[in-house]
């Protein structure tokens, strides 16, 4: 059976007044006047349609569609409100994501759209309301608006409360729920090789993606976490998120070259850019065919660890692999379908021409 829409994660409530926009966001306020958001179409950008930006509510209707079900995917799917989701993004850039997203879509022959909106800082706000409105599904956040949203949206999943990080929007019965997913696909690409309960882990980083990682790990019964970082302030703080789970976490300075334990088993590389293979950075020595590697950057999805880690025999995890899981969890969000993740990382590997 096919998991429903609704996360089976707990949710975060908050009471919120406000006037007609209080269920979507902390002051009510609906923003301020802004210009039509732009709509990203392959490599262009262009004012989104004024059939769209005058679009009348359509929450009432699309409340009323019933869930789509796996067996119906042998067949078109065509519904009285077409189901929309959105990338909002300051800059979308070279975002894969719709491209992926459509291909799943198409493959599982759903009558849905995904779209690509530019939308500024102080109009996300708007932009939020403005989706609940026309009743989108729901989407994505990249760029400052992962940071920016947490504090709009009223009802928040685990991860995205404790970190105040969101990159999925789900649509429930009174509002978007904002979700964290980024961990969790790491989490579950682990699963396919490890279980990481009990095992000692290292994260390395302690920006966004390493909490969101180090949370999951955690979630799942980690037996230790080990928070690899540069910065002494964020590596410390990102320990102490980790110990509030309750988990045992530990920092460790990471000065010149790290080098991996013996004992840990599970490494996950949460740097936010590849980093140079002619500086040795991190020593896999140690490391052999018990352990697992996995990066989370998919911008460089070969990086030189993970290579050095697969010539000592470790399980290697590039972040395109833990990307398409993200999307795949994502897709299975909106739609309660499971997306083929070989269509998912095909569709990525077209977009960035690797």
């Amino acid at each position: 059976m096919n998991p429903s829409p609704a996360s089976s994660r707990s949710v975060v409530s908050r009471s919120v007044p406000g006037d007609r926009f209080q269920h979507l966001f902390k002051d009510g306020t609906r923003g301020g006047s802004l210009g039509p958001p732009r709509l990203f179409l392959g490599k262009t950008i262009a004012p989104l349609p004024a059939i769209v930006q005058n679009a009348p509510s359509v929450r009432a209707e699309a409340e009323h569609q019933r869930p789509v079900r796996a067996k119906e995917a042998s067949r078109p799917v065509c519904t009285a409100v077409q189901p929309v989701l959105a990338l909002l993004a300051d800059r979308v850039g070279a975002n894969p994501t719709q491209f992926m997203v459509e291909r799943a879509l198409a493959h599982l022959q759903l009558d849905w759209r995904y779209l690509s909106l530019e939308v500024p800082s102080e109009g996300l706000q708007a932009a939020l309301a403005g989706m609940w409105v026309m009743g989108f599904q729901g989407g994505n956040l990249d760029g400052l608006h992962k940071q920016n949203a947490a504090s709009l949206l009223h009802h928040l999943g685990t991860v995205a409360q404790r970190t105040g990080v969101v990159n999925c929007l789900v649509r429930r019965d009174e509002a978007f729920c904002g979700e964290n997913t980024e961990g969790r696909a790491v989490l579950e690409v682990l699963r396919r090789h490890r279980d990481p309960a009990g095992l000692r882990v290292a994260v390395l980083g302690a920006g966004r993606a390493a909490k969101a990682a180090a949370l999951e790990l955690a979630l799942a019964g980690a037996g230790e976490i080990l928070v690899v970082a540069r910065s002494p302030q964020a590596g410390q703080q990102t320990a102490e998120l980790v110990a509030q789970v309750p988990a045992h976490s530990t920092y460790v300075p990471w000065e010149g070259t790290w080098q991996v334990p013996e004992d840990v088993e599970i490494v996950i590389d949460a740097t936010s850019h590849a980093r140079s293979s002619s500086t040795p950075w991190v020593a896999v020595d140690r490391l052999g065919p018990q352990c697992v590697l996995a990066g989370m950057d998919f911008q460089s999805p070969r990086p030189e660890l993970l290579h050095q880690a697969s010539q000592k025999g470790a399980t290697v995890i590039d972040g395109l692999e833990v990307f398409v899981e993200q999307v795949a969890i994502n897709f299975r969000l909106w739609t309660g379908m499971e997306a083929q993740r070989s269509v998912l990382r095909e569709a990525a590997e077209e977009f960035l021409e690797l």
